[in-house]
């Protein structure tokens, strides 16, 4: 698809959609942490391409770059970044929610405590300490961000691969 991006209220536009593929935008995530950086999600599913697609530019849309790194080859659906941490970012696909703590360097599953399902929305909840995920048929869950970002900022990333099966579970309601 064809991105637009206006720096002045709508009075001129600009194509930024060179060196993004010709495929579906499904996410577009302006960054809280800096005003040139944009991530956005293409999904290919239209036209039988399973593979992920995930950039970021750093200079409003001029350049962009693959972030797609070790995602397995499965669609993506949606991308949300740490409002507290720069380097945290958070992806939606069709098997479950990854993490990177690297800015899409190398992604790790947090999947595993959650049924199989395609993830279609994130959001944090309660100052970012709960990640919300709205699955296709399988409900909400949520999980405890606290370990995480505790690791992360510890300065060993590394270590947050033994978080790799965090608790998921679905919000309780009163029915």
């Amino acid at each position: 698809g064809a991105m637009w991006m206006t720096r002045n209220d709508g009075n001129k536009w600009f194509d930024i959609s060179d060196g993004l593929p010709l495929k579906k935008i499904v996410s577009i995530q302006a960054s809280a942490h800096k005003a040139s950086r944009v991530f956005v999600v293409c999904k290919g599913m239209d036209d039988d391409d399973p593979k992920p697609y995930v950039f970021v530019s750093e200079n409003f849309g001029r350049n962009w770059k693959s972030i797609v790194s070790n995602l397995p080859s499965i669609p993506v659906n949606c991308l949300l970044e740490d409002p507290g941490i720069e380097e945290l970012i958070f992806v939606g696909t069709d098997a479950g929610i990854f993490l990177s703590s690297d800015q899409g360097s190398s992604w790790e599953s947090i999947s595993l405590q959650l049924p199989t399902a395609s993830i279609h929305q994130l959001e944090f909840m309660k100052n970012s300490q709960f990640l919300l995920a709205a699955s296709h048929g399988q409900g909400l869950f949520y999980c405890h961000l606290d370990g995480v970002k505790k690791f992360i900022k510890s300065g060993n990333p590394d270590e947050y691969k033994l978080l790799a099966s965090l608790p998921g579970q679905l919000p309780r309601t009163k029915d």
